[in-house]
């Protein structure tokens, strides 16, 4: 890569940039020698990188994963002699992302496969869930893309191959591989394979299969044991309704209109959508703390 060099750096920029002896910018290293020229994005300095430069400097990162510890984990050298004891086919390099993450590098395919549909990981009287890396990913959302094992119930028989089963369920999302039973031939019954799916969107449940000149008909498309994903504090394993952080984020709200209308000075945050659990328990503390300031002020004036 070539010396970093500021180029086309527009005195728009350089006029309120604060300027000690270095500038620092929020430069993205691009995977080319080119040096991206900066700009402007909403009065902020910024580097537009270009999808095709993204999906390059993503490449090296096609089979990781992350680890999540949601309860303790044990030290980086007992991670690593664990996935060194699981017989891989390959390489799989492990390091620290920050107290509850890992990533996981995987040089084959297989492997990769391997640890992320085992889901839970159980390393002494740590558990760890294993989520795939996305350029969307983030310390604080769950990845919505899961490996599911999808069902053809009834499918004919010559329809079993890999070709034709990755055919039909690439309309679901991305085929992984095939049942080995089905794929050897010993169970013909119903063909199953493993699918990755993205639970933040709607999944087929059936397609038409048709030859060409003929009449078709409708494929049943069955999920085994799909999770569930909450759109609201991105987490798998429950639904919307199902999510404690959304009813009290909805509870926080309509107290604070409650509040408000007997008392415009009091203020507690309004209910955000996209609140993380920091903000959440830094909005949980500031209504307590007003709660009891009303309180108090309510006590003294009885006592007057």
């Amino acid at each position: 890569m070539a010396a970093l060099q500021w180029k086309n750096l527009s005195p728009r920029v350089c006029s309120w940039l604060p300027f000690s002896g270095k500038i620092f910018l929020p430069i993205v290293f691009i995977a080319s020698d080119e040096i991206r020229p900066a700009t402007v994005y909403k009065g902020e300095a910024a580097v537009l990188v270009s999808r095709e430069d993204t999906d390059r400097l993503a490449t090296p990162f096609r089979w990781a994963l992350v680890g999540k510890f949601s309860h303790g984990r044990p030290t980086l050298k007992d991670i690593r002699k664990f996935f060194a004891a699981l017989n891989l086919r390959d390489h799989v390099s492990v390091g620290l992302m920050d107290y509850r993450h890992v990533l996981i590098k995987c040089v084959a395919e297989a492997d990769f496969n391997r640890i992320w549909t085992k889901g839970i990981w159980q390393l002494g009287k740590f558990s760890m869930r294993v989520f795939r890396w996305t350029r969307e990913s983030h310390m604080h959302k769950e990845s919505s893309l899961v490996p599911v094992w999808m069902a053809l119930p009834a499918l004919p028989i010559h329809y079993f191959g890999k070709h034709s089963l990755f055919s039909i369920l690439s309309l679901v999302g991305r085929p992984l591989f095939l049942d080995s039973a089905m794929a050897a031939g010993t169970c013909p019954s119903v063909a199953r394979v493993c699918v990755e799916v993205d639970e933040a969107k709607p999944v087929v449940s059936r397609i038409c299969v048709a030859v060409e000149g003929e009449i078709g008909s409708w494929q049943r498309i069955v999920a085994e044991d799909m999770p569930w994903y909450c759109s609201f504090c991105w987490r798998l394993g429950h639904s919307l309704d199902e999510c404690k952080k959304s009813s009290f984020e909805l509870h926080l709200g309509q107290n604070n209109r409650n509040l408000r209308m007997h008392d415009p000075q009091i203020y507690v945050p309004v209910s955000n959508p996209i609140v993380n659990g920091a903000r959440t328990l830094m909005f949980y503390r500031l209504y307590l703390s007003r709660m009891r300031h009303q309180l108090a002020l309510m006590i003294l004036k009885k006592g007057q």
